[in-house]
């Protein structure tokens, strides 16, 4: 009985700690790019994730506005001094 207990106790320890590590995984440039156009469906499972990542995550914000002013995100890995 014990250890039924203890197994249970793990999932769920294992399940929680799943969750919290997942905040912090940054989206692919599609996801973001699907979020910005609006074709993430509010309310959806990666909808919530994305808008609590981006909460947690000043790059992914960063990598946000790249797409609000009209910017490829990989626009910002150029050098640009080296023209």
């Amino acid at each position: 009985m014990f250890t039924i207990f203890l197994l249970i106790a793990a999932y769920i320890v294992y399940r929680a700690v799943r969750q919290i590590l997942r905040v912090y995984e940054c989206p692919s440039n599609e996801v973001l790019t699907a979020f910005w156009r609006g074709k993430l469906r509010p309310g959806s499972e990666p909808h919530r994730h994305l808008i609590t990542h981006l909460g947690n995550c000043e790059k992914c914000q960063d990598r946000l506005q790249l797409l609000r002013h009209g910017l490829p995100l990989e626009d910002h890995l150029i050098d640009k001094d080296q023209d």
